[in-house]
């Protein structure tokens, strides 16, 4: 699955990343190491299953961006 964290609205960046730092224990070296490796997709930060928002948003976060990108 391709979630790029580039294309994601402000607020869901947000939503990323307050999911990153919750399963990273607030560290941000994770973050880190992904900007510099260019690793933008959110599918491999952190387990959708685990996210504050459940798997399903993100899923459909995802199939909604990729049917905006094939039209």
């Amino acid at each position: 699955m391709n979630l790029d964290f580039r294309k994601l609205s402000r607020e869901d960046q947000i939503k990323a990343l307050d999911n990153l730092y919750s399963e990273e224990n607030g560290c941000n070296d994770y973050l880190a190491h992904l900007i510099t490796s260019g690793k933008y997709d959110v599918y491999s930060w952190f387990r959708f299953s685990q996210a504050k928002e459940g798997d399903d948003y993100w899923i459909n976060l995802a199939n909604k961006i990729n049917e905006e990108n094939e039209n």
